[in-house]
C-alpha cells in the first residue's frame, strides 16, 4: 500500500515536470549530467530503504518463534520442511496481501538448503554456494542487496509482472546467531518512479529543470521520510490489529521495572483453539476474531495499561501499576468474562475463551524478558490444566522447566529402551453386557520414577515430534496382541482401538505404517480401529477426508473420539467413513442432573443411528450414567464403573 501510494506521487510530480517545460538546447547536457546524478542520488536511497524494508517483513520471525534453530538442523526431511511451510505460509500471504511489495521469499540453511520457499517446487533444493556470492555474504551475518532482471523460468510470472525487482539476502539471526538467510524480491516500483520524474524535467531545459528537480528531490525526501515513518510504525505494531509487538512491549515492560515506584504484571493470554476456527472456517474468520479479542482486551484495560499482540495467537498484557496478586487476578477474570461473549462472524457464531499466564514483578526481577518468561511458564502450567482458566507464576514452574528437559530427553530414550507398557480398557455393549472392544492406551515405565500417566508425557511427545514414535510403536504392539487374542478367543476376541495423533495423521507415511503393522502380526485389517479426536480430524479436513477413505479401504475401523467437543460441520461429518462416534465424558458426566448434557447426548445418539454409526458413552463411572446411555439409545459404554485401564494380561 505505502509502496503504491509512492509510485503514484511521483508519477504526478512527472507530469508536472514534463508538461509545464520549454526546452534550452545548450542546456540539455548540463542538466542531463544532473539529472544523471540526481537520479543516481536518489534511486540509492530509495534502494536501501526498499532493503531494510524487506528486512523489517522478517526480522520478527526469529524473536515470535515463527522460525526456530532446530528448523535449520540437517537432515531437512520432509516433515520439517512441510513443517517450516505450515508456519510461513500464512506469514508471506499476509505480507503479500498488505502491500509491502515482497513478491518472493526463500529461506535458506547454512548448507544451502532452500528450507523455504513460496514456491512449493523450490522447497528442499539445495544450491551451489559457489555460485552465490550474495547468499554466502548474508549467511556470514551481512545483509546484502542488488537489482535482478528475475531470471530463470521459476520467475518467468514475476518477470512479466514487474521486469525487475530488488534481490535482498538478509541473515537469520536467532539469539546471536546466524543460522541461515533469507532471499526477498521486492518491487522496484517506487525507485523505478525515480527515472521519468527526473529525465522528463531535462526536456524542460535547466533553469526549469532545476526548479522541478528541487521540487522533486524535495517530494521524495517528504515521502521517504513518510515511508520511513510506516516502517518505523510497522517495525514495532502488529500489522492486522495496529497492537505493539512484542518488541514494543518488551520495551515498555522495561520501562515499567526501571521506575521502580510501581509493580506492573505481565499477562500472557492465548487464544483456545485459533488454529482450528483458522482450518475450518478460514484465515479471514480467524483475523475477524483476533481483531475482536484484540478490541475486548483493550476495553479491559485502565489508561496506562498496554495490550500487545506476540504472536500467531498470543497477547501480551502489561498492568502498570498492580497493588497485588488480588488486582492482577481480577484483571484476569474481567478479560475471560468479556471474551466469552459469542461473536457473530460471517454469520457463524463463535464462542472464543482464553487461557491466561500471570506474572508479577518482584524486587529481584532482573528483565523484561524473565517477566514475560515467567507470564509464559505460567500460562503454560494453565493449559495443561485446562482452557478458559488462568495461573500465576511461582517459584515451582521455574524449578519445572529443569524437570520437564530432564522428562524429554528420558522419553527420547524410552522406546529403545522397552520402557512403554500398553494398558487396555475394555468396552461393553450396553445390551448384553460383553466385552466389544478394547481400546489401547500408552503409558511409561520410568526407571525412576515409576508408573508415569499420559497426561505427563504425550504433551511432551506431541510438541517434540516423539509422538510420531510413540504412536507407531503403539500400533504395532497393539497389532501383535489382537493378533493373540484372535488366535487364542477366535470370533470371541475384542477389536483393539489405537489413537491416532495429528502428527501421525499428517504423515504422507501412516498408509504404508499400518499395513506393514497388520502384515508383520498377521491380524486381519477388521480387528483394528483406529480412533482420531475431532479436532485433529478438523485440523486439514480435505486432507483427512482422503487419508480416512484410503485407511477405510484397508478394512479397518474408524472412531471419531471426545465428539462434541470441535468445530466438525455435518457436512464433513456424513463424507468422512467413520463407523462410531465417542461421546466426551464432559456431557456423559452430566447425565441424569444436567439437562443440557442429556439433551446433548441424546441428540449425537439421535445423529449416529441416523448415520448408521454405533455410539459409545466414554467415561462411565456410575450406574446412573450407564442407565443415561443405555434408555437414550447407546450401544456402548466405556469407564470406570466397568474397569479401569490394565495391562493385557490382567484383561485377560
Amino acid at each position: 500500500m505505502v509502496g503504491r501510494r509512492v509510485l503514484r506521487r511521483f508519477r504526478n510530480v512527472g507530469l508536472i515536470a514534463r508538461f509545464s517545460i520549454v526546452g534550452v538546447t545548450v542546456s540539455v547536457l548540463v542538466a542531463g549530467s544532473l539529472a544523471a546524478f540526481i537520479e543516481t542520488q536518489v534511486s540509492t536511497v530509495l534502494l536501501a530503504n526498499i532493503a531494510a524494508r524487506a528486512a523489517d517483513q522478517v526480522d520478527h520471525l526469529g524473536l515470535t518463534g515463527y522460525v526456530t534453530v532446530a528448523d535449520f538442523s540437517a537432515p531437512h526431511a520432509p516433515e520439517q520442511l512441510a513443517s517450516v511451510a505450515e508456519r510461513l505460509n500464512p506469514i508471506f500471504n499476509d505480507i503479500r496481501a498488505d502491500g509491502t511489495g515482497v513478491i518472493r521469499l526463500q529461506m535458506f540453511a547454512t548448507d544451502g538448503t532452500i528450507l523455504y520457499s513460496d514456491l512449493p517446487t523450490k522447497r528442499g533444493e539445495v544450491v551451489d554456494l559457489a555460485n552465490e556470492p550474495s547468499l554466502v555474504t548474508a549467511l556470514n551475518g551481512q545483509s546484502v542487496h542488488d537489482v535482478s532482471d528475475l531470471e530463470g523460468p521459476e520467475n518467468n510470472e514475476l518477470r512479466a509482472q514487474y521486469g525487475q525487482a530488488l534481490e535482498v539476502y538478509i541473515p537469520v539471526d536467532i539469539q546471536g546467531q546466524v543460522v541461515g538467510a533469507y532471499e526477498i524480491y521486492q518491487d522496484l516500483g517506487p525507485a523505478l518512479a525515480v527515472r521519468p520524474v527526473v529525465w522528463g524535467g531535462v526536456l524542460g531545459g535547466f533553469a526549469l529543470l532545476l526548479v522541478a528537480l528541487l521540487g522533486v528531490v524535495q517530494t521524495a525526501a517528504v515521502l521517504i521520510r513518510r515511508q520511513q515513518q510506516t516502517l518505523a510504525h510497522h517495525a514495532f505494531h502488529d500489522v492486522l490489529t495496529s497492537l505493539p509487538n512484542r518488541a514494543l512491549f518488551l520495551d515498555r515492560v522495561s520501562q515499567a521495572l526501571r521506575r521502580k515506584k510501581q509493580q506492573p504484571a505481565v499477562l500472557i493470554v492465548d487464544i483456545d483453539g485459533l488454529k482450528l476456527v483458522n482450518d475450518s472456517l478460514g484465515h479471514d474468520v480467524g483475523d475477524q476474531l483476533l481483531l475482536a479479542v484484540a478490541g475486548r482486551l483493550r476495553d479491559c484495560l485502565a489508561p496506562g495499561d498496554t495490550a500487545a499482540r506476540l504472536g500467531s495467537d498470543e497477547f501480551g498484557i502489561l498492568l502498570e501499576d498492580v497493588p497485588d496478586v488480588t488486582a492482577a487476578i481480577a484483571s484476569a477474570k474481567s478479560m475471560l468474562a468479556a471474551l466469552r461473549v459469542p461473536v457473530a462472524i460471517d454469520g457463524q457464531e463463535l464462542l472464543p475463551t482464553v487461557t491466561i499466564g500471570i506474572a508479577l514483578s518482584a524486587a529481584e526481577t532482573p528483565s523484561a524478558e524473565t517477566l514475560v518468561l515467567e507470564a509464559d511458564q505460567a500460562l503454560a502450567r494453565a493449559k495443561r490444566r485446562s482452557k478458559d482458566c488462568f495461573e500465576v507464576f511461582n517459584n515451582t514452574m521455574a524449578n519445572h522447566a529443569p524437570v520437564r528437559l530432564a522428562l524429554e530427553t528420558d522419553l527420547r530414550r524410552a522406546v529403545e529402551r522397552h520402557e512403554l507398557r500398553l494398558y487396555y480398557q475394555p468396552v461393553l455393549s450396553l445390551t448384553d453386557g460383553r466385552i466389544v472392544e478394547v481400546e489401547a492406551l500408552v503409558r511409561w515405565q520410568h526407571p525412576e520414577r515409576g508408573l508415569v500417566q499420559p497426561m505427563s508425557f504425550i504433551p511432551v511427545a506431541e510438541e517434540t515430534g516423539l509422538i510420531v514414535a510413540i504412536g507407531q510403536w503403539v500400533l504395532e504392539e497393539s497389532c501383535r496382541q489382537a493378533a493373540e487374542w484372535r488366535s487364542r478367543l477366535g470370533a470371541f476376541a475384542p477389536t483393539v482401538a489405537v489413537n491416532l495423533s495429528a502428527r501421525q495423521l499428517q504423515r504422507p507415511e501412516l498408509l504404508f505404517d499400518v499395513r506393514q503393522a497388520l502384515r508383520t502380526a498377521q491380524l486381519e485389517p477388521s480387528s483394528l480401529k483406529l480412533e482420531l479426536t475431532e479436532s485433529v480430524i478438523m485440523q486439514d479436513a480435505e486432507a483427512t477426508d482422503t487419508t480416512l477413505h484410503a485407511l477405510k479401504a484397508l478394512g479397518i475401523g474408524l472412531a471419531i473420539d471426545d465428539f462434541g467437543t470441535g468445530y466438525s460441520s455435518l457436512a464433513y461429518l456424513k463424507r468422512f467413513p467413520v463407523d462410531t462416534l465417542k461421546i466426551d465424558r464432559s456431557f456423559v458426566d452430566g447425565l441424569g442432573t444436567d439437562p443440557q448434557d442429556t439433551a446433548i447426548v441424546q441428540s449425537i445418539v439421535a445423529l449416529a443411528q441416523a448415520l448408521g454409526l454405533s455410539v459409545t458413552g466414554e467415561g462411565v463411572e456410575t450406574t446412573g450414567q450407564r442407565d443415561g446411555l443405555k434408555s437414550l439409545g447407546c450401544d456402548r459404554a466405556q469407564g470406570f464403573l466397568f474397569a479401569r485401564p490394565c495391562p493385557a494380561y490382567d484383561l485377560e
